[in-house]
């Protein structure tokens, strides 16, 4: 898991792999006008979603990991908290579902919690369990962009 902020993207832009080329779209967006939707780049190995929605308490929240997919999660507008967690140490609530890369897990695990703000982004590898979208107080508006990028 890496957090970091718009401000050190260079830093992510110009290497070799998914990541890297990731890194160089989002460089190249507006994204402050980008609609919701999701935007297919690269069949079954790059392509983002522009979410909106409103944070919500932790409870009401997953825990998830994903097997083929590294998600890139950047809020946009508004800011939330992402719990992490290891994989290993999460219990399967719901078992993997390979159409949609994911497996969902229960909350017998607290994890670490993570606040983002506008610009700020997490990398979040396969084995890397999250829980995004938790309010810091109460609930309030969020835009965010969610890449997910084939792992290599």
């Amino acid at each position: 898991m890496i957090i970091d902020n718009l401000k050190n993207l260079e830093k992510y832009v110009g290497g070799s792999g998914y990541v890297a080329k990731a890194m160089e779209i989002i460089s190249s967006l507006d994204l402050e006008n980008l609609e919701v939707g999701k935007y297919i780049l690269e069949e079954g190995k790059l392509f983002y979603m522009i979410q909106q929605y409103d944070s919500h308490k932790w409870e009401d929240g997953k825990f998830e990991t994903h097997n083929k997919f590294t998600d890139i999660q950047l809020v946009i507008k508004g800011e939330e908290i992402i719990t992490f967690a290891e994989r290993n140490s999460l219990n399967e609530k719901i078992p993997y579902n390979e159409v949609k890369d994911i497996t969902y897990y229960d909350d017998s695990v607290r994890g670490e919690d993570f606040i983002l703000r506008e610009g700020d982004f997490m990398i979040l590898e396969p084995n890397d369990g999250h829980k995004p979208g938790n309010s810091i107080t109460d609930p309030v508006p969020v835009k965010k962009l969610v890449f997910k990028v084939i792992s290599e």
